[in-house]
C-alpha cells in the first residue's frame, strides 16, 4: 500500500516519532542488522531504522547512515529524522544524505511542541535554542543557527517569507539551492508551513530526486502529503490515518495529539484509532470505541524504566511516584563499577551498543532466573492506584532481597537484576538512575541499567521506555529486534508492540510536563487520578 517509505533515526524513539506519522501503514522500527535482512522485502510499507548514533563519532554515525542508504528501495521516500533542538553529529549524518544528489530539503521544526525555525535559527517556545534549556544534559554548548550545526556544508536559508510568499515563490528558493547544489534549510512556525514545503518541494526539483532531513514534524507533513495523493486516486486505500493526520491543530497551535485523534469528550487525552486493527498480536483494548478514546491497551502491570538525564524526566519521576508503589532509584556510577563480565549465555548482557547479532532471534519473553526466595505479589497490577510506598526510593543495589531473611544472593549486576526482578513482580513499577552529573544518560550506565533491568522486564507486559538511549539498550538486552508502531499520542509519546505482543511505549526525556508519566499509567490501564492539565509547552528542555 503506496510508495515505500524509510526514515532514518538517530535513536529510537526519534525513530518511533517519525513513523508514527505513517501509524495506518503499520510501519516498523528495526535495527541496522535487521534492516540489513529484511532490505530484499522492502518494496513498499513504511521502515524506520534506528542507527543508535546520536552520541558516536561524526565518522561512525556517517558510516551507519551510508549503510542504510546503500540497501534503499527504488523509488519511494527517504527521510533523515533529526532531533528538532539539532543534538546528534546532524552535518555528518546529513553529509551522507546529501551524496545521492538531488535536493536536499532540511526542517528542524516540530511546532506542536514549540520548536520552530525562523531566519535559520530554531526557537524553542519562542526562545533562540542557545538561550534554552534545550542542551542543559549535553556537553557542548547548543549551536546558535541551523547552518553552524550543519558546518561545513554549504547552506541556503529559505525565509518565512519564501515559505508563505506562493507556490512559485517558494519553488523558486528551493530550485536556487538544488542548483547551487546547496542544502535547503527552510524556515517553519506551523504545520502549515511545512505543508507548503512538502508541496513545492517536487516541483522545484523538477526531474532529480528530493532528500528530508527533519523532525517528526516533517515525517508528518509528508505523511499528510500522502494522504492527499491517495485522495486523488480513485480506488486506492488510504496511505496513512485521515486528511487531518499528523499533529492536530496545524497553524492553530492546538494541543498536540496522535495521528487521527479520536474524537473523545472535552478535556480527554488525545488518541488516535491503532493502526494494526488485530494483526500485530492484539494486545488487548487498542481499538477505540466509535467516536471515543481508545480503550485500555493493558491488561497487566507496567514497568517504567528511566535512565534519561533531562531534566523534565526528574519532574515526571516525581509526580509518578504519588501513584506507584515501587520505586526503585539506581546509582550510575556503582551499576557502571561493578565488575562483572557479560555472560555470554544471558540475552540481558549485550556486548556493546549493537544489535543482537542474530537478527531472526525472536522477541520472546524468556523466562528468568529463579528468585532467591518467594516473591510476594500482593500489589494489583490494575489500575494505578495511590498507595503508601511497598518500597523506598533506594540507591542503587539494596543489600538484598524485600524479604531480608533469605540470601542476598549471587553479587554484582547479577544480584541487582535478581532483587529487581523479585521487588517488581506483578506490580508497577519504576526503575530509574539517579540524576548524577550527567553520568544517568552515559552509553555504560544505560547499558547497566538494561541489563540489570532485563529478568524484570521480561515479566511485565507493557514496558514504558523514557530516552532513545534507554529505549534501545532495554530492548537489545530483551533480544527484541523491531517494533509495530501502533498509536502516537501527545508529548513524542508512541505505543508500538514486539511481535510477541508485548506492549512497549516509548517517550522522548525532554518531552512533556510533570504529569507526562502519570498520563501514560492512565491511558495504558484505563485509569484517571486527579491531577493539573498539562500545557504542551511545559518543557524543562
Amino acid at each position: 500500500m503506496g510508495e515505500p517509505v524509510v526514515l532514518i533515526a538517530d535513536d529510537l524513539t526519534g525513530a518511533a516519532e517519525s513513523a508514527a506519522a505513517f501509524a495506518l501503514r503499520a510501519p516498523r522500527i528495526v535495527g541496522l542488522d535487521t534492516w540489513r535482512s529484511l532490505r530484499a522485502s522492502h518494496t513498499s510499507g513504511v521502515v524506520a531504522v534506528d542507527t543508535d548514533s546520536r552520541y558516536v563519532s561524526p565518522e561512525l554515525a556517517a558510516e551507519r547512515c551510508r549503510a542504510v542508504l546503500a540497501l534503499l528501495p527504488p523509488g519511494g521516500v527517504v527521510v533523515k529524522k533529526i532531533d528538532s533542538t539539532l543534538r546528534g553529529p546532524l552535518a555528518a549524518e546529513v553529509a551522507a544524505l546529501r551524496e545521492l544528489g538531488g535536493l536536499l530539503v532540511v526542517s528542524p521544526a516540530l511546532p506542536a511542541l514549540g520548536r520552530t525555525v525562523v531566519g535559520g535559527v530554531v526557537l524553542v517556545d519562542g526562545v533562540p535554542l542557545e538561550r534554552s534549556a534545550a542542551w542543559a544534559a549535553e556537553p557542548r554548548p547548543a549551536p546558535t543557527s541551523v547552518a553552524e550545526a550543519l558546518a561545513p556544508l554549504p547552506v541556503v536559508v529559505v525565509s518565512l517569507a519564501a515559505v508563505r510568499g506562493g507556490a512559485d515563490t517558494l519553488a523558486t528558493a528551493l530550485r536556487v539551492a538544488a542548483d547551487g547544489h546547496q542544502v535547503a534549510v527552510c524556515d517553519a512556525e506551523t504545520d502549515d508551513d511545512l505543508d507548503r514545503i512538502v508541496a513545492a518541494a517536487p516541483a522545484a526539483a523538477g526531474d532529480l530526486p528530493v532528500r528530508w532531513a527533519g523532525s517528526a514534524g516533517l515525517a508528518h507533513a509528508l505523511a499528510r502529503a500522502q494522504v492527499a495523493a491517495d485522495a486523488r486516486l480513485p480506488g486506492r486505500p488510504p496511505g496513512v490515518a485521515g486528511s487531518a493526520g499528523g499533529w492536530p491543530g496545524g497553524s492553530s497551535g492546538g494541543t498536540p495529539g496522535g495521528v487521527a485523534a479520536a474524537g473523545g469528550p472535552p478535556g480527554s487525552p488525545p488518541g488516535v484509532a491503532a493502526g494494526g486493527r488485530g494483526q500485530l498480536g492484539s494486545p488487548p483494548g487498542v481499538a477505540a470505541g466509535a467516536g471515543g478514546r481508545p480503550g485500555p491497551l493493558s491488561a497487566g502491570p507496567i514497568l517504567f524504566v528511566v535512565g534519561t538525564a533531562a531534566a523534565a524526566a526528574r519532574a515526571q519521576l516525581a509526580a509518578l511516584a504519588e501513584h506507584v508503589e515501587t520505586v526503585v532509584e539506581l546509582d550510575p556510577d556503582e551499576l557502571t563499577g561493578l565488575a562483572d563480565p557479560p555472560d555470554p549465555a544471558d540475552p540481558a548482557a549485550p556486548a556493546g551498543r549493537a544489535a543482537p547479532a542474530d537478527p531472526a532471534a525472536p522477541a520472546g519473553r524468556a523466562e528468568p532466573a529463579a528468585p532467591a526466595g518467594p516473591v510476594g505479589r500482593a500489589a494489583p497490577a490494575g489500575p494505578v492506584g495511590r498507595a503508601a510506598p511497598a518500597d523506598p526510593v533506594g540507591r542503587a543495589a539494596p543489600a538484598g532481597p524485600a524479604d531480608p531473611a533469605e540470601p542476598a544472593g549471587p553479587a554484582g549486576m547479577a544480584g541487582i537484576a535478581h532483587d529487581l526482578a523479585g521487588r517488581t513482580a506483578g506490580r508497577t513499577a519504576v526503575v530509574h538512575l539517579a540524576d548524577a552529573a550527567g553520568a544517568a544518560r552515559s552509553p555504560a550506565a544505560v547499558e547497566a541499567l538494561a541489563r540489570v533491568i532485563a529478568p524484570a522486564a521480561r515479566e511485565h507486559p507493557a514496558l514504558v521506555l523514557t530516552g532513545g538511549e534507554t529505549a534501545r539498550a532495554v530492548l537489545v538486552a530483551l533480544g527484541a529486534v523491531e517494533l509495530h508502531v501502533r498509536e502516537a499520542w501527545d508529548d513524542g509519546v508512541v505505543v508500538s508492540a514486539t511481535p510477541d505482543g508485548r506492549i512497549v511505549v516509548t517517550k522522548p526525556g525532554a518531552f512533556g510536563d510533570p504529569h507526562a508519566l502519570v498520563r501514560i499509567a492512565e491511558r495504558l490501564t484505563g485509569t484517571r487520578q486527579s491531577h493539573v492539565e498539562h500545557s504542551p509547552h511545559e518543557e524543562d528542555t
